[in-house]
Order: C-alpha cells, then structure tokens, then sequence
C-alpha cells in the first residue's frame, strides 16, 4: 500500500473506530487476526486513547473450531419488512467468514431466501449470491461491524438506509440503545425486543425492531 493511501485507510478506520463503544471495539479486536496491518494500528490505537484494556486477538482460529450461533427460534421466519440485508456471499467461506464475524458480535443473520441460521439448510447455490439478512434494528451496528474488519466493504456496500422515527413525536432523532433480552434457546427470536430512546422528545421503548408511526 502507498504512503498516501496507508494514511488514508488509516484516517478512515480511526474515525469509525472513534464511533464505537467499548462493546464494539471488543467484538472488532476478538477477530483482529482478519484485519490488515493498518487496522490493527488504528484499532490498537483507538483501544489505548479511550484508556480501555482491550487485547488484540492475533491467533486465527481453525476453521472447524468456529462455532455458529446455537437456534434461536421454533422454526420461526421473519417478514422481510423486519429484515435488513447486509450482505450478499459469493460462495460458501466467504458465508461462513462474515456469519463468523455476526455470531461473535451475537448478531443474529438469516441465510438466503429461506432465512435460516444454519448454512447446511441453505437448499440453492451461489449464483448470484446469498443475501444474509439482519435485524432492522441491528443493521448499522452489523455494518460497522464489517466495515472495521473488510477492506473496502464500505466502497463495496453502502450504508443501509434503516428509518426509525419516535412513534411519539414522530422525530427520526432516534437511538438505539440496547435489546432487551438477547435471544436465546429459552428466548425465541420473535419475542426479542429493542429498547429505543428519542433524543428530542425523551420518549423510550421497546418494539420488535420495527418502529410503527
């Protein structure tokens, strides 16, 4: 990489970084052994100024050591109205390397048209790609999540565009705070919720990811 292009890469992932909470930054360093040289620089360097004790994990784990999330529902499938795509994989390991990044972060990701978790259930091939879905509700945070561990995944896929407005006030200053219960084997996915704040008016509470107005 070029001197001009190492510091702008380098720019580019300190302020994403910058944006993180300590969360965030956690999940991004446990899989540091995918990032390029200079995201671990800017990583590490994010991690030592906000004074967090953040290790870096630099050890690749094998491949058959990589556990997927256990089943979350009872056969449960969401609309796709609930659903953000977040990315579409080529072929199986690449599959399996970003569904990897998303269960670490305890993501949930619904695989292809059928919207399952597990990639042996997938029944078609790749041509043309299989959608893997998230959340409404988690779709910015999963794609900061790629963002901070694929090279050029920001030139390649833009920000999702999710809106969710105050079903008070009706206003789109909203945050995302936190899910109110992570799902489960005893927490279906459906019976998740999301805990929301409006930063205009105060209001809080909690939906299944989708704000009605």
């Amino acid at each position: 990489m070029e001197p001009i292009d190492y510091q702008r890469e380098y720019n580019r992932l300190s302020e994403l970084y910058a944006k993180m909470g300590e969360g965030e930054l956690e999940t991004v360093a446990a899989e540091a052994y995918n990032l390029t040289d200079v995201a671990r620089e800017a990583l590490s360097f994010a991690i030592s100024t906000r004074g967090f004790k953040i290790p870096l994990n630099l050890a690749s784990p094998a491949e058959e050591e990589v556990e997927s999330l256990p089943p979350t529902d009872d056969g449960f499938v969401p609309d796709d109205q609930d659903l953000s795509v977040n990315y579409v994989a080529q072929d199986r390991g690449e599959l399996l390397k970003v569904k990897a990044f998303f269960d670490a972060a305890r993501i949930e990701c619904f695989l292809g048209e059928e919207k399952v978790h597990d990639p042996k259930e997938l029944t078609g091939g790749f041509e043309g790609g299989v959608e893997m879905r998230v959340w409404k509700a988690e779709a910015k945070r999963a794609y900061q999540l790629l963002a901070a561990v694929i090279p050029d995944f920001e030139k390649r896929d833009p920000v999702p565009d999710v809106e969710v407005r105050c079903p008070k006030c009706h206003s789109d200053g909203v945050i995302f705070e936190e899910r109110a219960a992570a799902p489960t084997d005893s927490t279906p996915a459906k019976n998740v919720k999301f805990c929301w704040v409006c930063d205009d008016c105060g209001h809080e509470w909690e939906d299944d990811g989708i704000v009605q107005s």
